[in-house]
This record gives C-alpha cells, structure tokens and sequence, in this order.
C-alpha cells in the first residue's frame, strides 16, 4: 500500500507540477501568471479528450496543501516543503491578497486545508475517550500548537539522550483532560495529573513499563 501511495504522489509531481505559467492557458480561471508556478488540479498526459473536466488546468491551493500533507506521510517532507513553497509565492502581496487564497470566490475555504500540514508535521492526535494525546518524536528542540475541542496550547519537545525526550505541555486555553501522552513510542504523564486548565504549564514523566 505505501509503495502505491508514493507511486501516485511521483505521478501527481511527474505530470501536474507547471515550473512557469506564463505560457499556460487556462480555459475558465486564472490563480497563477508568468514567472509562477504550481500543480494544476489534473492532466491528460495521453491528450485532451473532447470534453475535459472544464477546471483542469487551473491551481488551487486547497488541492495543493492535500497533496503536501500526503507527501509528509509517506516521508517525502522536503518535496512537501517546496509544494508549499510554490503556492504561498503566488500569495506574497506583491499580486495577490496574501490572507485571500480566492478559489470560486474570495477567502474561499478549501486553502483552510493548510491547517492539515500542522497536524502531518507534528503528528498529533487526541483521544478524548481514553484522554491520550500522540505526537511525533522531534529530532530537535521544537515548539508546536496543538487544539482539542475544549482546550488548546503548545508541546514543547527536545533529545534528551539516546531514544529520549524532555518535554512539557502548555495549555493556553480551555481545559483538557491527559491521563497519557505518547511522543513516537514513549510515554509519558502530566506531573499536575490528568485535568489541564489554561495557564498549566504540565512537566511530562515518562511512564515506566
């Protein structure tokens, strides 16, 4: 399954990514000019047919920052980067409104699908029925943004030796209950117990087997 998922992400790179629109003619809208560049929403590497869908070789950075989120999951994170890359350069404010990605129309939600990149990047999950919260091990200091349904903060992460991490929970915001907290295979508890408010700053033990 993995081999496949990467197989259709080299295929989506392969033949939707344009280096420069400039030449580019789109049949109903245009998100991108010369000099930009991007991956359109499909192709047709074995010609046109003669009705193609009418919004092929338009960019949209909804469809793009799924593409990047994809791509983090299968570990291809510096081909993510530049995917997103491309499309905030079409959003600098030197063309276009850089808080306005305008789809069928202005502020249109699909970009909102960047918030997806958060959760890709830092691995995070909560389980509110078990009240376990996931995240990713870091191979460097790092501060990342978190949000449940009742709370949100930041986790903030380091090496601490071989196979280790120190690392603390701040709840900003809400309330949140965390009997367990997994950071790649260890985990850990909050030393305040289980019931965070806003302005917890929660110290992690490890949690020994």
């Amino acid at each position: 399954m993995r081999a496949h998922a990467r197989a259709a992400l080299a295929a989506i790179h392969r033949l939707n990514y344009v280096s420069d629109f400039g030449d580019w003619t789109n049949y109903m809208r245009t998100y991108a000019a010369g000099g930009e560049r991007g991956h359109i929403v499909m192709s047709y590497p074995n010609g046109l047919p003669e009705h193609p869908m009418p919004y092929w070789p338009e960019v949209w950075t909804g469809l793009e920052y799924v593409y990047a989120i994809g791509l983090i999951q299968q570990g291809q994170a510096a081909l993510a980067e530049d995917v997103v890359a491309a499309a905030r350069e079409r959003f600098t404010g030197a063309r276009r409104n850089p808080f306005d990605e305008a789809e069928c129309g202005h502020h249109y939600a699909r970009a909102m699908a960047s918030w997806g990149l958060v959760v890709a990047l830092t691995g995070f999950s909560y389980d509110a029925r078990r009240a376990v919260m996931t995240f990713a091990a870091a191979g460097q200091p790092v501060q990342w943004f978190w949000s449940t349904g009742s709370a949100w903060g930041t986790l903030r992460q380091a090496p601490d030796g071989p196979g280790g991490h120190a690392a603390r929970l701040d709840v900003l915001s809400g309330t949140v209950r965390v009997d367990r907290l997994r950071i790649g295979s260890r985990e850990f508890r909050p030393k305040p117990g289980p019931d965070l408010t806003a302005g917890t700053a929660a110290e992690l033990e490890p949690v020994l087997s």
